[in-house]
């Protein structure tokens, strides 16, 4: 024998006024305090909806900025260093919050140091706090990179970037120019990790207004995935003679 199959049906169009809202209420009511309601009173006492919905957050469109542009300020996400999924955030085209995922780095370029050797050099005036370049690589468990690192030895620059306990994002052969960055103790940016797209993703962001023609540096401690030190000629007044692992 066949079982009968029950479907959830609206039935707020046969309603005049304000009987919907008393209706809503009185069923919610009635059904939370009985324990005798119905199979089809249960199918009709909630709405079926396909994802959360936040009762009291705000909308996002409320804090756009001066520009335009939302997700930059109040924004939940920003906020826990999280990037809003491309084509899901309520604020559509005017959201700010997809650096990563639209490559949105700044115009960077290429100069040779007596002392330094190759530096990372910025094109344009950057704002304190906005993103400058992602640390793109290839990302290797511990193991692989301690093989790269036998493979390598004897070689001058290394380019691994701890991204996890357990995995290093490694430059070496495939990144992008961020590898060029140098160490500062006295950095002008810093090393973020931000989850985009359910992957965690390194970038540099600015701790400080950039003039055009500055380098780019960061701090390496606690970055670094090397496990040596050599000696640091940033020039910083705070310079600690040495290069943090």
């Amino acid at each position: 024998m066949s079982k009968t199959r029950l479907f959830q049906s609206s039935i707020d169009r046969f309603f005049v006024g304000d009987e919907h809202d008393r209706y809503k209420k009185a069923r919610f009511t009635d059904s939370l305090l009985s324990d005798s309601r119905t199979v089809i009173q249960a199918y009709g006492e909630y709405e079926s909806i396909g994802s959360g919905v936040y009762v009291s957050r705000c909308r996002k469109e409320l804090a756009e900025n001066m520009h335009g542009v939302a997700c930059v300020a109040q924004c939940e996400n920003r906020e826990m260093q999280i990037e809003c999924v491309h084509g899901r955030c309520s604020t559509g085209m005017l959201c700010g919050n997809q650096r990563f995922q639209l490559g949105q780095s700044v115009a960077l370029s290429l100069e040779k140091s007596s002392d330094k050797g190759i530096m990372l050099i910025v094109d344009d005036f950057i704002s304190e706090g906005n993103f400058v370049v992602q640390y793109t690589g290839e990302v290797l468990t511990e193991a692989e990179y301690v093989q790269r690192r036998k493979d390598l030895c004897g070689t001058r620059h290394y380019y691994g970037i701890r991204l996890s306990q357990s995995h290093v994002v490694d430059a070496a052969y495939k990144g992008s120019m961020a590898r060029f960055a140098n160490h500062s103790c006295s950095p002008n940016c810093a090393m973020e990790k931000w989850e985009v797209g359910g992957e965690t993703c390194l970038g540099l962001f600015a701790r400080s207004p950039i003039a055009r023609g500055e380098e780019i540096t960061f701090n390496y401690a606690s970055h670094n995935a090397e496990t040596s030190t050599r000696k640091c000629v940033c020039g910083a007044r705070n310079c600690k003679g040495v290069i943090p692992s």
